[in-house]
């Protein structure tokens, strides 16, 4: 019985302070109290180096990729942390078109195929393993030779020396 008068005044009392707060805001009355002012510039002050700190992890879009003059590898450059970065990779020119027409497929344990073809030049690295998959199945589109490779990294597609890893498989007998 009374419940709900105690309620309704403590409803009314808590909305009529909210109210009395957000007009004090509103004209400026709470920045007379120093240490309230003292505590939200502090926090906006960590918010904005919390902010600056973030923008610094993230790595930059804009990368960068320069062939050596060896023309036998390549320089990607990027930015983390506010530090320039290189990444070396192996790269052949003389080969770019030899590994154009190869589609790469890493066929996962229970998914679907991800299309996981790169720029022609760039071997492929990775095992399947290493990228999260079981399998990783390279098919010419001028051919349609198939090559799996299930343990090794594919490497340069398109030369028949580097495909000893790789098992040579008819593309009637797929199964993802």
């Amino acid at each position: 019985m009374y419940f709900f008068p105690i309620f309704f005044g403590t409803i009314l009392f808590l909305g009529l302070v909210v109210v009395c707060l957000i007009l004090a805001f509103q004209e400026g009355l709470l920045y007379r109290f120093t240490f309230i002012r003292d505590i939200t510039g502090t926090a906006f002050r960590a918010v904005r180096i919390i902010n600056a700190y973030l923008d610094m992890a993230r790595p930059t879009i804009n990368t960068h990729c320069s062939v050596n003059d060896t023309r036998k590898s390549a320089v990607i450059t990027y930015t983390s942390y506010g530090i320039e970065r290189l990444i070396n990779v192996p790269y052949h020119r003389d080969i770019k078109e030899a590994m154009r027409p190869w589609r790469v497929l890493l066929v996962g344990k229970s998914k679907d195929p991800v299309d996981i073809t790169q720029e022609p030049g760039y071997p492929y690295l990775c095992s399947p393993q290493e990228l999260g998959g079981r399998e990783i199945i390279a098919q010419n589109q001028q051919t349609n030779q198939v090559i799996s490779y299930q343990n090794d990294a594919p490497g340069y597609l398109g030369l028949a020396r580097l495909h000893i890893n790789g098992q040579i498989i008819n593309k009637n007998s797929l199964t993802y």
